[in-house]
């Protein structure tokens, strides 16, 4: 199976300049191979809602020809990669200096799951009882990606 993630906003979110966002997928708590993410923001900006602010398997420096004070900017897609058919507990991984609350991480964000093909095959609200997402550290939460949520 090929998986990615992306990190979408649910309400404006204001990114500062020179944040970052990591992102990666975890299977049996070995990182799956290059599934690691990086988006660094060069600019302060707003990102809308139902835009991408992160995904997995890629790099991108996220910065508008013209920078006006709200944009359709948006991280480019997420890079799906190879999951290993067989795992007990899948989870997705976000590092970030822009969020550093799991609060304000539940309240304002959501997540796509995307196939090989780049296809969603689901969306979920970082704060819907059904999600778990726990606070690692400092700006670094876990999400647990049940398998129910993997098919299309």
């Amino acid at each position: 199976m090929r998986l990615g993630f992306e990190l979408v906003c649910q309400n404006m979110w204001e990114v500062q300049e020179d944040s970052f966002f990591e992102t990666w997928l975890e299977a049996d708590g070995n990182v799956v191979d290059k599934s690691a993410g990086l988006d660094y923001y060069s600019s302060r900006m707003v990102i809308l809602p139902g835009k991408r602010v992160a995904a997995s398997g890629r790099v991108d420096r996220v910065a508008p020809a013209v920078i006006p004070a709200v944009s359709n900017v948006q991280a480019r897609p997420a890079w799906p990669v190879h999951v290993p058919s067989r795992f007990t507990r899948l989870h997705a991984h976000l590092r970030t200096d822009s969020i550093l609350d799991q609060g304000v991480l539940q309240h304002n964000f959501g997540m796509n799951l995307v196939d090989g093909t780049g296809k969603h095959i689901s969306f979920f609200s970082l704060g819907a009882p059904s999600t778990q997402v726990a606070w690692i550290g400092r700006g670094h939460f876990m999400v647990l990606l049940p398998a129910s949520w993997l098919k299309s």
